[in-house]
């Protein structure tokens, strides 16, 4: 609880072939596109993130893009998470919840970084895309605000968990 969530790497507009575009039964040509020269750097700084032990946690936000990774951080954890979506690097002109939430953009991590390594995490990250986005809470509820402050996602993390779980069921 009271530990910040980062989002790093940019989101593009990239939801083609997504599992989003899927459920809407669309297609989209927009796929996601890996930018070797902006991923390297990203990896290094995150390397060096890692290895000065200033990250408690992170997931890629690869499969179902951040709003599926932000459900796993949050029941794998079992605590909540309050999101606001406009400090997500995002670089593309259709901006929109749902885009933010389900982009399946290469080379996107969140983070989850104590708050005494705070400074230290954001100097060490200069130079790459990132966005504090968020904090963890006890409420075991992942509540997202979109892009114009509403709220567009409140949801219970245990029923999160079983929606998550009901996929993997045959």
């Amino acid at each position: 609880e009271g530990n910040l969530i980062y989002a790093v790497g940019n989101t593009y507009n990239e939801l083609g072939g997504s599992h989003y575009y899927a459920l809407h039964d669309t297609l989209g040509n927009l796929v996601p596109q890996v930018r070797i020269k902006e991923a390297k750097k990203l990896f290094d700084a995150l390397s060096h993130a890692t290895q000065k032990k200033l990250v408690s946690a992170m997931h890629d936000c690869s499969e179902g893009g951040l709003g599926v990774a932000l459900a796993e951080m949050s029941f794998s954890g079992g605590l909540g998470a309050d999101i606001f979506l406009k400090e997500v690097p995002y670089l593309a002109k259709d901006r929109r919840d749902d885009f933010v939430l389900f982009s399946e953009s290469n080379s996107r991590f969140i983070l989850e970084v104590k708050k005494s390594k705070q400074k230290e995490f954001e100097r060490t990250l200069r130079g790459v895309p990132f966005g504090l986005i968020g904090c963890v809470n006890r409420s075991k509820r992942l509540r997202v605000l979109g892009l114009k402050g509403k709220v567009c996602i409140n949801a219970d993390i245990e029923q999160l968990k079983e929606a998550w779980r009901s996929v993997l069921k045959w």
